[in-house]
């Protein structure tokens, strides 16, 4: 795209599929830098829009979008948005904007093993256009943990804008027919402070009353476990409304699954605190069969201290609906320090020198910036991604009108 073809949002107002918007300040324009830095393993490529947003290409994860500051609410980038900050297994990191996950064997797209257990395995970048309007890159790897199925090819293509728009076309090819059991094509892992860090188990419980459990051997501090979830056997889910010394008061989540005593632990919940994961079915995501046109995330604000104001940053992940391979959206997934939100497809068979290519929309958000959109209302995700589905029957090439619901606010 050309600079004369950049579209800058207007003041006026505007009704689109039914809502009306009313546009934010015309805000200048800038551009995005691309600098490479050090030697095999140690490749990098920043991309950057100053003051919005700085974003990492590692070759030692092969190549993937791997670091994320945001600029717009932390300008000093103190803080790596996808970086696990526990002290998970070094060689299984795997924080990524864009990333996949397949079985057989789990293995990972975009993931530290590549620069610590597989340092001789093939991938690579190509750097396409060169900053200004945009940058444009490819990178091409195979997926990877424990081991490595070099008979899978990635290849996948970035657009970066500096409105904080991504659009991504990945491309999977085989060297050779083989059995893909499950393949979650398209997933954001977010490094999360407060996820998996306090997690108690193989706790001892007494039922004391209809929605109370008294811990053996506890001594808490008052409501230390507010906000975090309770689990039993049979998929048994409460969360912690209160708790004394020794006493937790719950309130289970299904009706027909009441607390018992007998074995019980503490977790981190999946729909407080933290990284808030959200799709057009619930907001945020809760347990439910159906599929998702697109997932998100932002920080929720009623995080305890001293998360609360962790980040600013928010994120939508929108898959083409014309994707052969779309499959369920709105699943999660979590570990000790990590939050993932992803769309997963059964299982299929991909034959030799056959190839699966899906797109997908990413948007960057901050709240309080006026070049970014705060991505934690869902009125404005549903907009962006109307917007981006809409251009893709369409068939449209340019981006006016995803950039323009990007940039356009809902009246109140």
């Amino acid at each position: 795209m050309k600079s004369a073809d950049r579209y800058f949002w207007q003041p006026h107002m505007v009704t689109i599929l039914g809502f009306t918007l009313a546009a934010a300040s015309v805000v200048a324009e800038v551009p995005i830098t691309v600098v490479e830095s050090g030697n095999g393993l140690e490749h990098n490529i920043q991309i950057e829009a100053a003051g919005r947003f700085r974003l990492f290409f590692e070759a030692e994860k092969n190549y993937g979008i791997t670091r994320w500051y945001d600029l717009a609410g932390d300008p000093a980038a103190s803080t790596d948005l996808l970086h696990n900050p526990t002290d998970y297994i070094p060689a299984h990191a795997q924080g990524a904007i864009f990333n996949q996950c397949l079985n057989p064997h789990d293995l990972i797209a975009h993931v530290a093993s590549g620069g610590h257990q597989h340092k001789a395995i093939p991938r690579s970048i190509r750097i396409i256009e060169k900053g200004g309007d945009r940058a444009v890159l490819e990178n091409e790897y195979s997926p990877m943990l424990g081991r490595v199925n070099t008979d899978l090819v990635f290849n996948t293509r970035y657009e970066i804008y500096p409105d904080g728009q991504i659009l991504v076309q990945n491309t999977m090819k085989a060297r050779k027919t083989q059995k893909v059991t499950m393949w979650r094509n398209a997933i954001v892992t977010l490094g999360d402070p407060t996820y998996g860090v306090r997690d108690q188990k193989d706790l001892s419980a007494k039922l004391i009353a209809p929605n109370q459990l008294r811990i053996k051997d506890a001594n808490w501090k008052p409501n230390e476990w507010q906000g975090l979830q309770v689990t039993q056997s049979d998929w048994r889910t409460y969360d912690v409304l209160s708790n004394t010394p020794n006493t937790l008061t719950v309130k289970p989540r299904n009706a027909n699954k009441r607390p018992s005593s007998g074995a019980t632990g503490i977790s981190s919940s999946q729909v407080k605190h933290g990284w808030l994961r959200c799709d057009t079915l619930t907001q945020p995501i809760d347990w439910h069969k159906g599929t998702a046109a697109y997932v998100s995330a932002h920080w929720d604000p009623e995080t305890p201290a001293p998360y609360s104001n962790w980040t600013k940053a928010s994120i939508l992940l929108v898959p083409d609906t014309s994707n052969p391979r779309k499959g369920k959206g709105g699943r999660l997934h979590g570990w000790r320090g990590c939050k993932r939100v992803y769309f997963e497809t059964d299982g299929f068979e991909i034959k030799t020198g056959e190839s699966i290519t899906q797109k997908f929309l990413i948007q960057l958000g901050s709240k309080g910036s006026p070049a970014l959109m705060d991505l934690s209302d869902s009125a404005i995700c549903s907009k962006i991604a109307n917007a981006y589905l809409v251009s893709q029957l369409q068939g449209k090439k340019d981006r006016k009108i995803i950039a323009g619901e990007a940039v356009a606010k809902p009246s109140r």
